[in-house]
């Protein structure tokens, strides 16, 4: 159980001839009846480290970026806003090389985002995330509850 969100269940599974891993978190209630939006401004370390839960429908985005990790991109993951912002750093990182070699552009600009995104996730700077979720099953933590939480809306 998640306090203020209710129950999750998480699965994992390891093959062990392979090395291959998964985890998912999903939502253990049905789909809401209306979507939610999360909009965070991220200011300080604790804001960097509320949990996230992102379930598979939901988008998460960087308006100052441009950025958006979409439906089905990390879905049904348990993270916090760093962990998302570093794992798609790293994520985008995997192909890098390649991507120089195939369209140096592109790869410069995809370079920038890892960087920024990078910057971000160290805390440099202020910015805002953007937690969009047609089913309802997402959610951002709280840190003034039972009270009113000025960066979160």
């Amino acid at each position: 159980v998640v306090p203020s969100f209710g129950r999750i269940v998480v699965m994992a599974f390891s093959c062990p001839e392979c090395h291959y891993a998964s985890n998912e978190v999903q939502s253990a209630k049905d789909v809401q009846p209306y979507g939610q939006r999360f909009v965070l401004n991220v200011e300080t370390r604790d804001d960097l480290n509320r949990q996230v839960i992102k379930s598979s429908h939901a988008a998460l985005s960087l308006p100052s970026l441009d950025f958006e990790i979409p439906p089905q991109t990390r879905s049904g993951a348990l993270s916090t806003i760093e962990g998302f912002l570093a794992q798609a750093a790293n994520d985008l990182d995997t192909l890098q090389e390649d991507r120089m070699a195939q369209d140096k552009d592109l790869g410069e600009k995809v370079g920038s985002i890892i960087s920024r995104l990078r910057e971000l996730a160290e805390g440099r700077e202020p910015f805002v995330v953007q937690l969009d979720d047609p089913s309802g099953n997402s959610f951002i933590e709280s840190l003034s509850l039972p009270g009113q939480d000025t960066r979160l809306v």
